[in-house]
Formats: structure tokens, C-alpha cells, sequence
């Protein structure tokens, strides 16, 4: 990398990336989503402690920002959430398709943040997404060393959004 790129980088990484504003960031671009993809409205949520178990659909930014963006929620609000994606019942839809539903929310939520930062100059990819369901387990990024999260509401059930950056 040359001079002029590493300062160009470094630049971006100051313009988008200041600390306080990733939680909203983040907290605008699944508003955004869950309106259009969802039909729904997200509300904030005041959530104690670190969310295990469940449902965690996460993907990887490389670039500037670098990181691992996640959606976490219980087996039941990620039932509710395909559910009003794909016009079901959220008992009848089966744990594949409610998988791949938050999967899909993950990316797209992620990618309306990825235009963002596009739009402020920052060049980055994503990677396509993971989703992990079980229990008592934690997911987090050995590389990584700010962690930023914002926790919302649909319906009265927990989804939280969390992004971990490298510096």
C-alpha cells in the first residue's frame, strides 16, 4: 500500500467510523430493511448482558471497514421475522427457510450499511452470510478490538445488531 492510499484509508476510517456512530448506523439501516423486507417497525430495546442462544446470522466486511457484522435474536423472533418476509405462518415455516430469512437480513442490512460507507468513500466487500442456531454459545471476531451494538425490538421480541471492527 502507498503512502497515499494508507492516508486516504486512514482518512476514510476517521470520516466514517467515528466511534459513537456506528450504533446508529447500524440502528438506521435495520430500520430501513425491516420496514421494507419485514413490514414491520424496529423500536429500541433496552437489553442487558451479552445475547446467547438462538439465532445469529453474521458476514464479514473486508476493506475499510474490516469486521464481522451480526443479527442475533431467539428461535422465535427469527420464526416471526420469516414469517412476515414470506407471508407464513411462523410455526409453519421449517428451520431451513427461517435460517436463510435471517440470513437475508443479515446481508441486507449489512449491505445498506456497506452503501453508506460507500457513500462517505469508504471501499469495502462483504462476505456472504453464516447463520449459527443453538444454544449457550457466543460469536466473536479474534481479530477485532472495538465492538459496537445496538439492541431493537419488533413486536416485543429482541434482535440485537452487532458489529465488531479491527482497528
Amino acid at each position: 500500500m502507498s503512502v497515499t492510499e494508507s492516508t486516504a484509508t486512514a482518512r476514510t476510517e476517521a470520516e466514517i467510523a467515528p466511534d459513537q456512530g456506528w450504533s446508529a448506523l447500524m440502528a438506521e439501516a435495520a430500520q430501513e430493511v425491516f420496514e421494507v423486507m419485514v413490514g414491520g417497525t424496529l423500536t429500541p430495546a433496552d437489553i442487558c448482558g451479552q445475547h446467547q442462544g438462538g439465532v445469529t446470522a453474521m458476514l464479514g466486511f473486508a476493506g475499510v471497514p474490516c469486521g464481522v457484522f451480526s443479527v442475533r435474536c431467539s428461535w422465535s423472533a427469527a420464526a416471526a421475522i420469516a414469517g412476515r418476509m414470506l407471508g407464513a405462518s411462523p410455526e409453519e415455516l421449517p428451520a431451513e427457510q427461517v435460517c436463510d430469512a435471517l440470513g437475508e437480513i443479515c446481508n441486507m442490512v449489512a449491505g445498506s450499511i456497506k452503501v453508506r460507507l460507500s457513500d462517505a468513500g469508504s471501499n469495502c466487500m462483504m462476505s456472504i452470510p453464516t447463520v449459527v442456531r443453538g444454544v449457550d454459545y457466543q460469536v466473536r471476531c479474534l481479530a477485532c478490538d472495538r465492538c459496537f451494538s445496538t439492541a431493537m425490538e419488533l413486536d416485543g421480541q429482541a434482535v440485537i445488531f452487532h458489529l465488531e471492527l479491527q482497528s
